[in-house]
């Protein structure tokens, strides 16, 4: 296994990829699910998945909103919340190592971060981040950006922690973007270098997904071929990062 691909739940493999054409032909009913989810979240999506007897490609709407063209196999997408698996398995790597425990309270980790407006470190643990059974606000609300326009996790984390919790931690369950950054904040603080290159280091590069990335700020340069503003199925927001938009792209 080469690469994720971001949209839907696709595999790529290195085999010949199946006729466009046939493609959407023969998975009708993909193609008709990837017509339904464009229509509330366009302007395009697509399908790039395959077994051992090959690979197929489906899409759906365009791949850009300027020009009319389907979305192709080689194109990058923003990965979205798919980041946050990326997240939980540096923490469960960690956790292997002897040097996060999931139990623990964060407050062990990231002293006094996360602290008022009803939340408790010491009531929080790690295992109740990346279950998002922590309580953790879900979204960080007008978080201050840098002159460069990205956003540090530090603020990402204050602007979320601004938002009252959700529920008691361990009490329910409730979707948390900013309880990933706090987990992107507990890699960073426990491997002393920034989340990028930890993902780099621990997943990418060992992994060979040589198209996938997490872009710095504005100024650093982009994959060529990115989809802007297409459709990636059951994204939000990442989990770590300081750009724009702190999303990875990938591609095979």
């Amino acid at each position: 296994m080469r690469a994720h691909w971001p949209v839907a739940a696709a595999l790529v493999l290195s085999a010949a990829l199946v006729a466009p054409a046939q493609a959407q032909t023969d998975h009708a009913d993909v193609k008709a699910v990837l017509d339904q989810y464009r229509s509330h979240a366009g302007p395009g999506a697509a399908v790039f998945a395959g077994d051992a007897s090959g690979t197929w490609h489906v899409t759906s709407g365009t791949a850009s909103i300027s020009v009319t063209r389907p979305i192709g196999s080689g194109d990058h997408f923003r990965a979205a919340s798919q980041t946050k698996t990326f997240t939980a398995v540096v923490v469960l790597q960690l956790v292997d190592e002897g040097r996060v425990e999931l139990d623990a309270p964060i407050e062990r980790y990231l002293p006094g971060v996360v602290a008022g407006n009803g939340y408790d470190g010491n009531a929080i643990t790690v295992r109740q981040l990346l279950q998002h059974t922590a309580g953790i606000a879900r979204d960080a609300t007008n978080p201050r950006a840098q002159a460069d326009g990205s956003y540090t996790l530090a603020e990402l984390v204050r602007a979320g922690l601004a938002n009252p919790p959700q529920f008691a931690p361990g009490t329910s369950i409730g979707y948390s973007n900013v309880g990933y950054f706090i987990a992107g904040l507990l890699v960073e603080r426990v491997t002393g270098k920034d989340v990028r290159t930890v993902f780099s280091e621990r997943i990418t590069v060992p992994l060979g997904l040589t198209g996938t990335s997490l872009p710095g700020p504005p100024t650093a340069p982009s994959p060529s071929r990115t989809c802007r503003g297409t459709a990636a199925a059951g994204s939000a927001r990442s989990s770590s990062g300081t750009t724009r938009r702190p999303t990875w792209r990938c591609r095979r």
